[in-house]
């Protein structure tokens, strides 16, 4: 989203104009039906809170089975100096579901918060029996929000700070544990980089230590790697761990140092200090689950990205019912 001003309506004059953040915006050349509205409200609501549905299998005779791929959503990326990268949500792939012509439950999990309010875990995705356990979000600076990275699926990476702080653990089977962040080797006012959150596919980089308090607080950790699959019918990432976020140190050297890399490309990227300001933490990419970016640490932009949302996606093996159906 960018920020945008807009006039809405025909109230007010040109001096009193909307400023804020359009999260979703789409342009048609026709009216849309009330089932194409109620459509796109379906397929991007889950960007803001979990979905909820049921699934009725269509069957040759009374049973079968139907591969299933089930993401929760990812953590947020930890806020302030070094923020940790979140965690990716916890990835199940079930090749053979046992399945009859009866309706199953499914919810699809939002994406964990980071941005300046307290980070939070990303929700679960369910389908039936499976349970996807949403991403822990990464460590912060701030005491009020938890320095170590939360559990969940994959671990949230942990903050950096003056002594290194623990990574969150992950779910058995589902997920990778978050990086150790890193600590600044000289000094208690300064403060580390931010680890890498865990990925389906890896655990995350740990945050490494500054050499000294005019040197800047050492190189943030990558997210943990996704995993790929081609169950949507072309190959693709899921479950990327987000990058720590970097903190220059009090010596004010190093701003031009990387955010720690998004896992797979899909983890959110760990902020970093452009100049004397600094580019947030960026979230992780929707419907992989994958964790959102540490936030660096300077000003108003002492924020972590937010937790990319989780999918469920099921099909019909074309061995078992001589047609491939893909349903997501």
């Amino acid at each position: 989203s960018s920020t945008t001003r807009l006039r809405l309506g025909t109230f007010g004059n040109s001096s009193e104009m909307f400023t804020g953040n359009v999260a979703i915006a789409r342009i048609y050349n026709r009216c849309l039906s009330r089932e194409e509205v109620a459509q796109n409200y379906d397929a991007d609501k889950v960007r803001f809170k979990s979905y909820t549905n049921t699934f009725t299998p269509t069957c040759s005779g009374n049973g079968g089975n139907v591969e299933v791929l089930t993401v929760a959503g990812g953590g947020g990326g930890g806020r302030n100096h070094g923020g940790g990268g979140g965690g990716a949500g916890g990835l199940i792939h079930t090749p053979k579901y046992s399945v009859t012509n009866a309706a199953i439950s499914l919810s699809v999990g939002a994406g964990g918060t980071g941005g300046g309010s307290v980070p939070t875990n990303g929700i679960n995705s369910t389908f039936g029996t499976l349970t996807a356990i949403g991403g822990g979000a990464g460590g912060s600076e701030d005491a009020t929000a938890g320095r170590t990275g939360k559990n969940g699926g994959s671990g949230g990476g942990g903050a950096g700070f003056n002594t290194p702080q623990a990574g969150g653990t992950a779910t058995s089977g589902q997920g990778f544990a978050g990086g150790i962040g890193g600590a600044d080797s000289t000094s208690s006012s300064t403060y580390g980089c931010g680890a890498g959150g865990g990925g389906a596919g890896g655990i995350g980089g740990n945050g490494t230590q500054g050499a000294s308090s005019t040197a800047g607080g050492g190189t943030p950790g990558p997210g943990g790697s996704g995993k790929e699959f081609d169950i949507s019918g072309e190959k693709k990432f899921y479950a990327g761990g987000g990058g720590g976020g970097y903190w220059r140190g009090v010596g004010g050297g190093n701003f031009a140092a990387q955010g720690g890399a998004g896992g797979s490309g899909i983890g959110g990227v760990g902020g970093r200090l452009l100049t004397s300001t600094a580019q947030m933490g960026t979230n992780g990419l929707n419907y992989t689950g994958s964790g959102g970016g540490g936030s660096p640490g300077a000003g108003d932009a002492r924020r972590g990205g937010n937790g990319g949302a989780g999918t469920v996606i099921v099909r019909y093996p074309a061995e078992d019912y001589n047609i491939e159906v893909l349903v997501v």
